[in-house]
């Protein structure tokens, strides 16, 4: 198909059908809109092999993809020229799959290889798979590119418009362990790629490198500089000192050539070491110096109500004598203790308890640690970053500090949510909202392992009617900050409300990832664009409800304990759990195990066997209603427990 020209589609316009391509050629073809091939209004192309080449078009050279799908496992797209999107352009609610084939030497002004337009309210989509090959750049939009498969091509995707996000989504499931430089690759200076706390790649720019200063002996009175931004740079200190000898610069390298370095400029890149120079001026002597522990409390005798007493702490000197904090407490004097690194802790006298048993204390903090095993983090949180650190202290220190932590100036006001490592499990403490200028103040009492997710909103509860000492407070929180359920409104959760079977329902269909199913609803009571009806439609369709007759559902019906067990079942089935618990358990211990519905027999033995549900005395209340606060236990322990089996 070659030499056609039309304002969509210049060789094959597919609109409203579908096209098979398995051989032959798409060539030579002009189109305002994919010179080779455009795809709209849910149609479907399907390329097996053959060639779409040399094809001219303002938007999609090779293909335009508006709303439909293009799939594509073999075959090749090359030679074509566009403006935007020199292979292939993607629009609207359009998927682009590919998973072998070759998209190569094509040109355009934006997005060589493949361009992903979002206007802002759609979110046309990119699924890879296999062993695709794209030379050209992959022009990134609001839509995160789709791992749909382990990746097994050698050739690394040039990605653009990255900065600063997650844009994979898949990588977690199919491609845990693998470097995502070796698949990843970006044209500008500064970027680097890690994952986020689910196992998605992360673009982070500028670049963060270390800095090394070898003092030879010296001190740096205000701990130096170990880090720095791309972009920004970082000035190096001159407050070094050494008893004997005069400081004569740092130096890049250790014969100390060339001239003095005084700054790392906004242009430098990776990592850098410096050397001090020192030239001996005497034999030292005299007296010595008090220790810091003993400056900081003759400072806080002396300073007046309402001051701040500040002090440095060097690298490998950060233990401080109880005495310090005996002559702080109870006073009107705040304490900041200022360490390597730009950290800081503070702490106003008067909240150090009268009857607090002081100790002597090690200020130390280890920024950027991995104690936490990774599985953790993957598992649990990060939506943007993760920082984990650790305390040099072990135990509680008797009284509440604040830390100031800097996140980086790319996380103003996001927010850092504390979490304890303790015991396999990490548990939210506080949270605080990043400065302006990349701080984060954060309250401690006891030294241990953490870490901070930085993320867009806080971890905290809002809600005012779930205590912290409540039964189901740890069920509540878990539900919350993983997204299966949230409150009846923006402060209250309703612990003592009724769940619906609609609720439920919807929770599952979110955990599932939401997918869109074409299935005819049987019910008449499942109205269109209610806010459960896709929910149920899906769970319909995987066999996961069944009805509470053949036309009716009863959404709003309160769900039982042994419907919430039934669903629970088949959902876990669906989803290849292990649900072997049930064979071996024997509901009849209960008193009431006799009225358990027949059909709900397999469900409840499993969900007892499996400790979903755990029975209340010597009874099931089989048919009594779920609480919100009781789902939400149910909810909690299925997804730790059953679920992960």
């Amino acid at each position: 198909i070659s030499g056609n020209k039309a304002t969509f589609g210049g060789g094959v316009c597919v609109y409203g059908g579908t096209f098979n391509m398995e051989s032959g050629s798409i060539s030579e073809n002009t189109a305002t809109n994919g010179g080779g091939v455009y795809v709209s209004w849910d149609s479907t192309f399907t390329m097996s092999n053959g060639s779409i080449s040399g094809n001219t078009a303002a938007n999609g050279g090779g293909v335009h993809v508006q709303s439909g799908t293009f799939t594509m496992s073999d075959g090749s797209i090359s030679g074509n020229k566009a403006t935007f999107g020199g292979g292939v352009r993607v629009n609207l609610v359009g998927t682009f799959n590919m998973s072998g084939g070759s998209i190569t030497g094509n040109k355009a002004a934006d997005g060589g290889g493949v361009f992903l337009a979002d206007d802002g309210n759609n979110s046309p989509v990119l699924k890879l798979s296999g062993a695709p090959v794209i030379d050209g750049d992959i022009r990134l939009d609001s839509k995160p590119i789709e791992i749909t498969a382990p990746l097994t091509g050698s050739t690394p995707f040039l990605v653009t418009n990255v900065t600063n996000r997650t844009f994979t989504s898949g990588w977690g499931t199919y491609m845990r362990g693998a470097d995502p430089a070796e698949f990843f690759t970006v044209s500008e200076i500064g970027y680097s790629f890690e994952l986020d706390g689910y196992g998605e790649v992360y673009a982070r720019y500028p670049g963060i490198f270390t800095v090394t200063l070898n003092t030879d002996g010296g001190t740096i009175s205000s701990g130096g500089v170990t880090s720095y931004t791309y972009d920004v740079g970082a000035v190096l200190p001159t407050d070094v000192e050494r008893s004997g000898y005069r400081f004569d610069g740092w130096y890049a390298n250790a014969d100390f050539s060339g001239e003095p370095v005084t700054e790392i400029t906004a242009a430098d890149y990776g990592d850098k070491e410096f050397w001090a120079k020192w030239t001996v001026i005497s034999s030292g002597g005299g007296t010595p110096a008090k220790t810091p522990s003993q400056q900081a409390a003759d400072r806080i005798e002396r300073a007046k109500d309402g001051a701040t007493v500040e002090i440095t702490l060097k690298t490998g000197q950060t233990k401080l004598d109880k005495e310090v904090f005996e002559a702080l407490a109870g006073r009107d004097v705040t304490l900041e203790i200022n360490l390597p690194g730009g950290v800081a802790w503070t702490v106003n006298g008067q909240d150090i308890p009268a009857d607090a048993n002081l100790t002597d204390l090690d200020m130390g903090v280890s920024m950027n640690t991995s104690t936490i095993p990774v599985d953790i983090i993957n598992a649990f949180t990060g939506e943007i970053s993760t920082v984990q650190l650790s305390l040099a202290h072990e135990g509680a220190f008797g009284f509440t500090l604040t830390l100031s932590a800097p996140l980086g100036r790319e996380h103003a006001d996001l927010w850092a949510n504390l979490y304890h490592y303790d015991a396999g499990a990490l548990k939210f403490q506080t949270a605080a909202r990043i400065g302006a200028d990349g701080m984060a103040s954060l309250k401690f009492t006891h030294a241990s392992a953490y870490a901070i997710v930085i993320d867009d909103h806080s971890h905290a509860l809002p809600f005012t009617d779930a205590a912290a000492d409540a039964w189901y407070y740890d069920a509540v929180d878990y539900v919350y900050q993983n997204g299966l359920m949230t409150g009846t409104s923006a402060t209250t959760f309703a612990p003592d409300g009724t769940m619906t079977r609609a609720m439920l329902v919807t929770i599952l269909h979110r955990q599932a990832g939401a997918p869109q199913v074409n299935y005819a609803l049987p019910f008449d009571d499942v109205a269109e664009g209610a806010w459960y009806t896709e929910a149920v439609r899906w769970a319909a369709s995987e066999g996961i409800v069944t009805g509470m007759s053949a036309t009716a559902f009863e959404p709003n019906a309160p769900i039982t304990r042994e419907q919430f067990a039934a669903i629970l079942y088949r959902y876990a089935q669906k989803t290849g759990a292990d649900v072997s618990a049930g064979e071996d358990t024997n509901i009849l211990s209960y008193a009431d195990a006799l009225d358990v519905s027949e059909y709900a027999v397999p469900a409840m033995q499993w969900a007892c066997g499996a400790g979903v549900i755990q029975g209340s005395g010597a009874n099931l209340n089989p048919k009594d209603g779920a609480t919100r606060a009781e789902a939400a236990a149910m909810l909690m322990r299925f997804c730790e427990g059953a679920h992960n089996a």
